[in-house]
């Protein structure tokens, strides 16, 4: 065999093995990955020196060679009960988190402090054909009203974004509330885009959340047609909205879904501390890195953290409508999940709470490709149908 091309194959091999590996790592593979990626890359230098094959017999030593280096990266997963595609978003989330810490000294690239979003632009999406969408405007904030041409118009969706109170509502929003459409058997979907931290605090997004429940009920939709959903600091607000209404007297929506609801801004569950190095988004690699708080809440301004409003946790949850909670269980806002479950069942209502192993905050919502996300999205399906 020539020689150069022997080498060209050996350097060409050890390559690949480093880069295989380096996936590995960051994948947190099994220590036997490694053995099988410096098997396969030894056979692959090896072999055609110490055995005469023919070209068939060269391709298919090939062929099983590059079938261990799959297995080696797909199937050697420290955790196979989450998913490849699952695990590939969750490991290059963890990445990045710890390529930014070394690169800037700061704790993690989604800490909130200094990184207050702009305005939402309505024109910087188009709805899909036979869909149609509204700007709305209400007295201190905007909403976006997603409806089907043949759709159901009877019943309708509010939902509310997350972001730390800080993130405005952005254009990927669109994308979430068309799913939530879709799932509903193209029920309309009103997108409330409320006042933001720290220009506006409390109690501005309760305001502007309350305001967007009265133009529903403004269009004629009774309390019974109207579902309530959000995601992170979105969920933690309709929450609140809920024991606002029911405060004032209004009376009980039809039901209410959360996706990992920041509902304690003051951040003393458990899993605030016990998930601290596995939260790929408001965790780090080391238990140091982590601010403390994970999370700035500015949207409380001077009043106190544990104030019912602010932080749902520390309220009442009797009258709740049935309530679906889907959280990751690698997040550290998780307590505020079982918290909000464990209450609304104590005071008699009906709560659902599911806890996918190895997952991520808001993951179906972040990342809705994988399989995991696409049971989650079957489960809010189901319920709403329930």
């Amino acid at each position: 065999m020539n020689t150069k091309f022997q080498k060209a194959r050996t350097v060409a091999s050890i390559i690949v093995a480093v880069l295989l590996i380096a996936v590995c790592a960051i994948f947190r593979n099994a220590w036997y990955a490694y053995v099988l990626i410096v098997a396969a890359t030894a056979a692959a230098i090896l072999l055609p020196g110490k055995i005469a094959m023919n070209t068939w017999q060269k391709v298919l030593s090939w062929i099983a060679i590059a079938v261990i280096l799959l297995i080696s990266v797909a199937f050697c997963r420290s955790d196979m009960q989450v998913s490849f595609a699952a695990n590939a978003y969750r490991s290059f989330q963890r990445l990045n988190n710890y390529t930014y810490t070394l690169l800037t000294g700061d704790s993690n690239s989604r800490n909130t402090e200094g990184r207050i979003s702009e305005a939402y632009v309505f024109s910087s999406w188009t709805p899909p054909a036979g869909y149609t969408q509204k700007e709305i405007a209400l007295p201190n904030a905007k909403g976006y009203y997603l409806a089907k041409e043949d759709g159901d118009h009877r019943h309708v969706i509010y939902y509310i974004h997350g972001g730390s109170y800080v993130r405005k509502y952005a254009a990927w929003y669109n994308d979430v509330v068309l799913r939530f459409s879709r799932a509903a058997d193209d029920r309309d979907v009103f997108a409330l885009d409320y006042r933001t931290a720290p220009e506006d605090v409390y109690p501005c997004a309760l305001e502007d959340a309350k305001d967007g429940f009265d133009y529903l009920l403004g269009l004629g939709y009774a309390p019974d047609d109207i579902i309530v959903a959000g995601d992170s600091a979105g969920g933690g607000l309709c929450t609140a909205l809920t024991m606002y209404l029911r405060d004032l007297g209004y009376e009980p929506f039809y039901k209410l879904i959360l996706s990992s609801p920041w509902a304690d801004l003051s951040q003393q569950g458990p899993s605030y501390k016990v998930n601290r190095t596995i939260d790929v988004y408001f965790g780090a690699y080391f238990a140091d890195n982590v601010p403390d708080p994970a999370r700035i809440p500015y949207y409380a301004g001077d009043n106190d953290l544990t104030t019912p409003y602010i932080s749902p946790v520390y309220g009442t949850f009797d009258h709740f409508p049935p309530t679906l909670i889907i959280s990751g269980s690698d997040e550290m806002l998780l307590s505020d999940s079982y918290t909000i479950h464990d209450k609304i069942v104590e005071s008699g209502g009906y709560a659902e709470l599911i806890v996918k192993h190895g997952m991520w905050h808001c993951y179906f919502v972040t990342f809705p490709l994988c399989a995991e996300s696409q049971e989650a999205w079957s489960i809010v399906q189901d319920f709403i149908h329930e």
